[in-house]
């Protein structure tokens, strides 16, 4: 009577046993896929890192005069940034450079009417009752994989607007990419 069912027994754990070894190299072939992608989008991405110092880099600024030509800007040092400030087209535009000294990207004020049209009506539509305030253009160094940071939040690269929108003392801002997609980016705190 044992021998009844160690027999079915025995021969369903070997079934499982065997499938279990045939499915093996293709558990350990897609861990070893994932864990490759893993690797390969944070070498893609590099994320912020803080600056010592009081002042900017000489590499930095010889940087920005290859970027720039011959400014003579104001330079900010903040936690994660070099900051060269100056005029460009007669609009005030901030310059950002990393602790690797590589310009991450620039802003320059914008207006309401520069959105794209369908992100204008998708913010009326989404935002009914808020006043339109500030809009900044970032416009990203596509050359540099660098993570941005705005309104004390950091973001992945590309040009983007920021829009702040006010509504009863609150103040939210709002991402609108250049495709017009109006994404929530942050609350400002008043």
């Amino acid at each position: 009577m044992k021998n009844l069912f160690i027999l079915p027994a025995t021969f369903l754990l070997s079934v499982v046993v065997a499938n279990a070894q045939g499915n093996t190299p293709d558990i350990i072939k897609a861990k070893a896929e994932i864990k490759e992608s893993k690797i390969e989008k944070r070498e893609a991405k590099k994320e912020l890192r803080g600056i010592d110092g009081d002042e900017p880099g000489v590499m930095v600024m010889d940087h920005f005069y290859e970027d720039f030509g011959n400014i003579d800007p104001a330079w900010k040092r903040t936690k994660f940034f070099d900051e060269a400030s100056f005029i460009s087209d007669g609009k005030l535009t901030v310059a950002y450079y990393n602790s690797d000294a590589t310009l991450v990207g620039t802003t320059t004020p914008a207006t309401f009417a520069e959105l794209p049209a369908s992100a204008q009506s998708s913010i009326k539509k989404q935002y009914k009752g808020f006043e339109s305030g500030k809009v900044i253009l970032f416009r990203d160094n596509t050359e540099d994989a660098s993570d941005m940071m705005l309104y004390g939040k950091t973001f992945s690269s590309g040009d983007n607007y920021f829009v702040e929108l006010a509504k009863a003392g609150k103040t939210v801002i709002v991402q609108v990419g250049m495709d017009g997609l109006v994404s929530f980016f942050s609350e400002k705190a008043k």
